[in-house]
C-alpha cells in the first residue's frame, strides 16, 4: 500500500481585524473552514484558545465516519485521554472528585497534547483500508461498494466527505478548490489512495472540533 502524507491546508489562521471595547475582534484568513494550527484568539489583550468540543463528540464523529475498525484507536487515543479532551468524569480514570464532581473541563481548549493525540488517531485510522472504505461508502451512499470499484472523489463526493466531519456545514468554494487540488496531486497513487488522502486531511483539520 502506498502511503502519502496529507498536506495540511494552510488555512484558518487568525489575523487581527479590529479592536472593540471587549477585546480584540479577529477574522480568519481567506480560507477559514479548515484549520491546522492550534486556534487562538485575544480577549482583553490576553491570549486564549478557542473552546473545543469534548471527547465524546470527537470520538463519536470518528466512530460514525470510519466504522468498527476505528473503535480501538478511538478508545485508546480519544476516549481514554480525558484530561486532553475533557467532558464528563469517569471514576475508574480518576477524573471525579470524592463528591462525584468532574475535575475535567466540560468545554476544553486546544492544547498541543490534544492535537498530538488527534494526529496519531487520524493517521492510524486512515491506515486501515476497511475504515477508509467505510467512509467512502458513506460519502457516495453506496453500502455495497467494493474497494476495487472506487473511483476518484468528484465535487459532490468531496462535499459529502467534508460534511462527515463538518456536520451541517458546507465548504467554501476556496476550501473545495483546495481539497480538489490535493486529490489531483494524489492521482498517481490511484483512486483509493486519493480517498485516503482526502479523509486524512479532513480528519487532521481541527476546525470541525471548534465549539
Amino acid at each position: 500500500m502506498n502511503r502519502i502524507a496529507a498536506v495540511l491546508l494552510p488555512i484558518g489562521v487568525f489575523v487581527l481585524n479590529a479592536c472593540t471595547d471587549s477585546g480584540v475582534v479577529l477574522s480568519r484568513s481567506q480560507n477559514s473552514s479548515l484549520s491546522t494550527s492550534v486556534p487562538i484568539y485575544l480577549q482583553g489583550g490576553v491570549e486564549s484558545r478557542l473552546r473545543l468540543l469534548p471527547r465524546e463528540f470527537v470520538a463519536n464523529t470518528l466512530d460514525l465516519t470510519f466504522g468498527p475498525s476505528a473503535t480501538a484507536t478511538v478508545n485508546n487515543l480519544i476516549r481514554a485521554k480525558s484530561s486532553q479532551f475533557g467532558g464528563p468524569c469517569e471514576y475508574y480514570r480518576g477524573d471525579c472528585s470524592a463528591a462525584g464532581e468532574s475535575q475535567l473541563p466540560q468545554v476544553p481548549v486546544g492544547t498541543s497534547g490534544r492535537y498530538g493525540y488527534m494526529t496519531r488517531a487520524c493517521d492510524q485510522i486512515t491506515l486501515v483500508d476497511v475504515g477508509v472504505l467505510f467512509a467512502v461508502r458513506l460519502a457516495v451512499q453506496d453500502p455495497t461498494l467494493l474497494a476495487v470499484n472506487v473511483t476518484p472523489p468528484d465535487a459532490a463526493a468531496i462535499e459529502a466527505t467534508f460534511q462527515l466531519f463538518y456536520q451541517d456545514r458546507s465548504s467554501s468554494s476556496e476550501v473545495a478548490a483546495e481539497l480538489a487540488a490535493l486529490i489531483r496531486d494524489a492521482a498517481v497513487y490511484g483512486a483509493f489512495e486519493q480517498w485516503r488522502y482526502l479523509l486524512l486531511t479532513l480528519c487532521l483539520s481541527p476546525g470541525w472540533q471548534i465549539l
